[in-house]
């Protein structure tokens, strides 16, 4: 039923791919979440979701181990909400895993800074 739902643009909108997707990648479905994902983002680049497909999005690929995709996405989910901490901080585990560590402790400082001012 879900991995029809990725490959039909008629079965939901760019805010509801977000639950499709989401809903995939709990059941272990990445590679359908990912298009799932890919698809909402198509329908609704400007969607109030947007952040959270791009967040959603990086965290599957992070997941699978596609650390300069998940970076990409993370900025995109940066861009769209500058100031939501969670983004920054798995930026910061991204550039952990890829030994980038000066970027990863900037990402973290950010991260903080962001939760300290909430």
């Amino acid at each position: 039923m879900f991995p029809d739902a990725t490959r039909e643009p008629s079965c939901y909108d760019a805010g509801s791919g977000n639950g499709v997707a989401s809903d995939l990648r709990t059941r272990g479905w990445a590679e359908e979440a990912l298009a799932a994902y890919e698809q909402a983002i198509r329908l609704g680049p400007n969607n109030a979701r947007a952040y959270y497909n791009h967040y959603n999005q990086g965290t599957v690929l992070q997941a699978i181990g596609q650390f300069n995709e998940a970076l990409a996405a993370y900025e995109r989910a940066i861009r769209l909400n500058p100031n939501d901490a969670d983004a920054y901080y798995n930026q910061g585990n991204v550039h952990q895993e890829l030994g980038r560590l000066g970027e990863a402790e900037q990402a973290f400082r950010k991260a903080r800074a962001l939760r300290s001012q909430s």
